[in-house]
């Protein structure tokens, strides 16, 4: 227990009380803390208070606790564009094309096929109308809801899983007629690829005299009654054909336009045409739809049998255009996922049973992924460890191999625990083989070894709450790499958004305001001539333009901008959590602020609210007096605030012309650590004095030098010891002297006493 100090001229040190000669000098020794600045030192200002700065968020987001030094380009979370340092910008402007007309269908799939985009509103197919910005356009209905939707071989195929699938062929339909310049004559009167058809006195010869192309043309005579002379060729025939429209071209020379006939026929019937002109070359043209129940297509050119008339033809063509059912529904296959590899269509049932085709029609089974029915959810292509591309498939357990040579699935490194959502998002890009299990993307290298890095959301700290969610799809791009997050599997109240990642950082490119929306499906397309993120959410398509030039919005004046957006740092408690700082200003430079376009500058401490929304103050708004311009914002006016940890948010907001952004192009906090008061005391003591505290010289110089030498902290005392705050823990260092010699023990010591 200290000793308690009644008398003048006394201190109690170590529990003994000392006489004292003079008064006690007492000073305070704490060093006034060392500056420290964290982040780009171009932007520093300060000479004696440190410095967080902020001009370069190029780290992304994901960061709530930050290691300062460490993370200084990273946010926690920020719906800003974040590309470009010294600029933190509203992000690009999504164009919201609508429902299709429909109402709570959710996209499904989108596709991009000859030039247009479609998208399947649940099974209500619908393709993009460019000029009025909207789904509204009615392909067909579908059998039941994609399960996944790609073009192969040329030609758009949607998975239909237990209804089949959809297919439109437009582009891949080879032409299919043989020689139709009319060149190869076996003989002078014998077509080789077509069959003549000559009845009676009716003849089919060899025309190298009136020709439109080539050599030779084809000259068919009859003289009536009995006579016939055309020539036939019966068209390679399959399913896709019927529905299409075939597009059949002559030029046609004859005396008697009547009697000459070009035509197209199946078993649905024919249809025909014939010139309106005699004695000179003019082109006849057919357009047939291709009955239902059609089983062969037959095309004709000559002259009306019966009839007497003299015709020469040349050129002939055919192609192949839609009608108003361009897709056709088939049931040979029950594919849930389509990819295509090696010239091949290869399809994936729900039960992990492979197929593959080479004409969209019959379907050869070669192999099946032995999981649980329902594993797999998605395909892709990538190499195998000897450079070779293969197809994968992703599933809930992990990514598999799919050997085709010896049909059958091989495991990769890429093993997972089962996880519902693992390889919905799956694609290749750039060097690697990425793919996705819930906020998490594993990057894959195949190799001898295969390597293995986790790139995803969940890094470092993770996403706010707000933004929970599940990638469902992967969509590669040139610069970045795009995940849609959807958070209806989220036991939390959170918000769909599209992240990219640019192979160093993620950060957001668009956030839906509703919350608990889902985001399925998204493409990147140049349909149109515009180059374009199409992407589901909230029962509706959307679509972010992308630069195909500069990136940077700002040497881009036609660049449109979202109306706001949210940028938080992490907490900053300037590498000592522990302690107590003091913020006293931020000085911030933005540009093209104005009335309209506003950043909103706000903070928060000390961990007292974590979550996106609440707990935080205004600290001030950048508006046009802030263009181009240091602003400072005092706290408390110039006395400061006293924090551990502090976050801040900026709140960005344009007015109604979207081509506007604010520009928030560096942020300087300047504080210092609030350190405690340590104090010193200098004292002089005289054991002369002995009898005044009750003691002897000898005994009080003992116990002043084992106090001196002693390693430990002493308790000093120099009031009457009724407060707390009477009692310090102190080192006597240095202690300077005056010794008696002999056996005397009358002296004076000069102690300084120092708080640790």
């Amino acid at each position: 227990m200290a000793s308690a100090i009644i008398g003048d001229n006394e201190v109690s040190l170590g529990g003994v009380r000392y006489p004292v000669t003079g008064s006690i000098r007492r000073r305070l020794i704490s060093r006034f803390p060392a500056k420290v600045i964290f982040g780009d030192d171009a932007y520093a200002n300060e000479q004696v208070l440190s410095n967080f700065i902020i001009s370069d968020q190029r780290g992304g987001i994901g960061v709530e606790e930050m290691v300062e030094g460490v993370h200084d380009d990273r946010c926690w979370i920020s719906e800003c564009d974040l590309r470009f340092r010294n600029h933190m910008l509203l992000p690009v402007l999504a164009t919201d094309a609508g429902a299709g007309g429909l109402s709570a269908k959710d996209v499904q799939v989108f596709f991009s096929y000859d030039g247009a985009t479609y998208a399947s509103f649940d099974e209500f197919l619908r393709i993009y109308d460019n000029g009025n910005t909207d789904f509204n356009d009615v392909i067909k209905t579908l059998a039941a809801s994609p399960t996944d939707a790609a073009v192969v071989i040329n030609a758009a195929f949607i998975c239909l899983n237990t209804s089949g699938y959809d297919v439109n062929p437009k582009l891949w339909l080879p032409d299919q007629l043989v020689d139709g310049d009319l060149e190869v004559w076996t003989t002078s009167t014998n077509l080789t690829n077509w069959t003549e058809v000559t009845v009676g006195t009716g003849t089919v010869t060899q025309e190298s005299g009136l020709v439109e192309k080539g050599s030779f043309s084809a000259r068919f005579v009859t003289l009536g009654a009995t006579t016939q002379a055309h020539i036939t060729q019966v068209l390679s025939f399959g399913k896709l054909l019927r529905g299409k429209e075939i597009t059949l071209t002559a030029r046609v020379r004859t005396n008697q336009a009547a009697d000459a006939v070009i035509s197209v026929s199946d078993a649905g019937g024919t249809t025909s045409a014939n010139p309106v002109g005699i004695n000179a070359f003019e082109t006849v043209t057919v357009v047939h739809t291709v009955g239902a129940t059609a089983t062969n297509i037959t095309i004709l050119v000559g002259n009306v049998p019966t009839e007497t008339a003299i015709t020469y033809i040349d050129d002939v063509n055919i192609s192949y255009s839609e009608t108003t059912a361009p897709f056709q529904n088939l049931t040979s296959l029950e594919p849930k996922f389509v990819v295509e590899w090696d010239d091949k269509v290869f399809g994936m049932d729900a039960a992990g049973k492979i197929s593959y085709t080479t004409d969209l029609l019959t379907w050869t089974l070669n192999g099946q992924l032995k999981l649980p029915s329902g594993s797999v959810n998605s395909l892709a292509i990538y190499r195998d460890a000897n450079g070779t591309e293969i197809i994968y498939a992703n599933a809930k357990q992990g990514e598999f191999a799919y050997d085709f040579d010896n049909a059958k699935f091989l495991a990769t490194e890429v093993a997972l625990p089962n996880h519902d959502n693992a390889g919905k998002g799956a694609t290749r890009w750039r060097d690697g083989y990425f793919v996705s299990a819930g906020l998490d993307v594993i990057k894959y290298i195949a190799g001898n070894p295969a390597t293995i890095d986790e790139r995803g959301l969940n890094n470092d700290d993770g996403l706010p709450t707000e933004y929970d969610g599940e990638i469902q799809h992967l969509i590669k791009g040139y610069r970045e790499m795009f995940a849609l997050i959807d958070p209806t599997d989220s036991a939390l109240s959170s918000r769909m958004s599209v992240g990219a990642y640019d192979g160093r950082a993620w950060q957001l490119k668009y956030t839906l305001a509703s919350a608990d929306k889902d985001a399925l499906h998204g493409i990147i397309s140049t349909d149109y001539g515009e180059f374009r993120l199409w992407f589901g959410a909230n029962e509706k398509a959307f679509s972010l333009p992308l630069q195909k030039s500069l990136q940077n919005p700002k040497k881009d004046s036609n660049y449109t901008y979202a109306a706001a957006a949210v940028h938080i740092t992490p907490w900053f408690d300037a590498g000592t959590a522990a302690f107590a700082k003091v913020a006293k200003k931020v000085t911030i430079t933005a540009k093209d602020t104005t009335a309209n376009e506003t950043i909103v500058v706000q903070y928060r401490i000390d961990h007292a609210t974590v979550d996106r929304d609440t707990g935080w103050t205004t600290l001030g708004t950048l508006t046009a007096a802030a263009d181009g311009v240091e602003t400072t914002l005092e706290f408390a006016s110039g006395a400061g605030l006293v924090f551990d940890a502090i976050q801040f948010r900026f709140n960005f907001v344009r007015g109604g012309t979207t081509t506007k952004s604010p520009d928030l192009q560096n942020f300087v906090l300047s504080y210092t650590r609030k350190v405690d008061s340590k104090w010193g005391f200098t004292f002089t003591i005289n054991t002369a004095e002995a009898k005044r505290v009750g003691s002897n010289p000898k005994k009080l110089y003992d116990s002043l030098i084992a106090a001196i030498e002693a390693r430990l902290f002493q308790e000093f005392i120099y009031r009457d010891g009724s407060d707390a705050t009477d009692t310090r823990y102190v080192l006597l260092t240095p202690a300077d002297s005056i010794d008696q010699s002999g056996q005397g023990f009358k002296g004076q010591f000069l102690i300084t006493a120092v708080e640790a």
